[in-house]
């Protein structure tokens, strides 16, 4: 950011952050690199600057669960099991195996393996994972 904007605009630098996290829809999106915050006393906001990277959650709750199964085995499920517990609906079920031209494993298995509706039908319409 240029330094005339940041003193015209009399933003105020937050030190010593070292990450943003931010949600816009169901995606989770990360700065960690170069992140730069000011604070815009006037309006209350905050302005940061950085490249954003999307947050794999769907890679990180299936780490989390694997951990919990190793150390408790008899917890968990059947892998077509409780897909709702998830966050997907039977509609996210249905419109991926609708959209991709799968079965109900299939479908399931893809929004647990890409996180939403839109890189599941991608994943199943590509070929890769049919």
């Amino acid at each position: 950011m240029q330094q005339a904007l940041i003193t015209k605009l009399k933003l105020e630098k937050v030190e010593n952050v070292s990450k943003v996290t931010f949600l816009r829809g169901r995606d989770e999106f990360v700065i960690s690199q170069d992140v730069e915050v000011y604070f815009n006393k006037k309006t209350g906001s905050y302005i940061f600057y950085g490249v954003p990277q999307a947050a794999n959650m769907s890679a990180d709750i299936e780490r989390i669960i694997k951990m919990m199964q190793i150390d408790n085995p008899g917890a968990g499920g059947a892998e077509g099991d409780a897909p709702m517990d998830e966050g997907f609906t039977e509609e996210d079920i249905t419109s991926v195996v609708e959209q991709g031209g799968i079965d109900r494993d299939k479908a399931i298995q893809l929004l647990r393996e890409h996180g939403d509706i839109g890189s599941a039908v991608i994943a199943a319409t590509s070929g890769d994972d049919k």
